[in-house]
């Protein structure tokens, strides 16, 4: 008799852990993943011009499925590495006058983006110039300048400093100055960009 009661407590214990409501367990909630966005194009941001003997960094931005943007590590390509080089990094060299395409890709998206190398105008420059005439004209019209800077035959220091400025890098300006006495902004235009 004992063991059949011990059959039946089993049992009795067994449909009660069961339960017979269904509303007791309710069916776990459906949790949806987000799906990841995925890049919609990409773009290559950094500047137009670079001298030649400088570098500048590049970096690739993409846009997203869901309308954001990022910056990503992309496969970075050059057309010409005699003009410019790329790294890994996105660090471009200019190596010497001319014109370029950088690649950039990613997750299947590509991307390029021309830049001009430009040569290097821009420095200083130290020497002399040998004063060989005394003209009295033009600017230099003040009686009496040509021996204050020493006279014909006179050695003058001369001194040339500039440097390069827009966006193609084409315009120049500085100073210039010759012996002690004369002194001066100089401007211009450098030969243009290669497209």
């Amino acid at each position: 008799m004992r063991t059949i009661s011990r059959v039946i407590i089993g049992a009795c214990t067994l449909c009660a852990a069961c339960g017979g409501d269904d509303n007791a367990n309710p069916a776990a909630p459906t949790v949806s993943t987000p799906s990841v966005p995925t890049v919609s194009s990409l773009a290559i941001d950094g500047v137009d011009a670079i001298r030649t003997g400088f570098s500048s960094g590049f970096i690739a931005r993409a846009t997203m499925s869901d309308g954001t943007t990022q910056t990503v590590t992309p496969t970075w390509t050059s057309s010409n590495a005699g003009v410019a080089t790329i790294d890994t990094a996105g660090r471009v060299d200019g190596v010497s006058h001319g014109s370029v395409s950088l690649g950039a890709s990613y997750q299947g998206r590509t991307a390029s983006r021309s830049v001009s190398i430009v040569n290097n105008y821009g420095g200083r420059w130290s020497g002399t110039y040998v004063l060989r005439a005394c003209d009295q004209s033009g600017v230099f019209a003040a009686a009496g300048w040509c021996q204050e800077l020493g006279g014909v035959g006179s050695i003058l220091p001369v001194a040339l400093a500039f440097t390069q400025t827009g966006n193609d890098l084409s315009q120049v300006s500085g100073t210039l100055t010759l012996g002690t006495g004369i002194a001066g902004n100089v401007s211009g235009t450098c030969p243009p960009t290669v497209g």
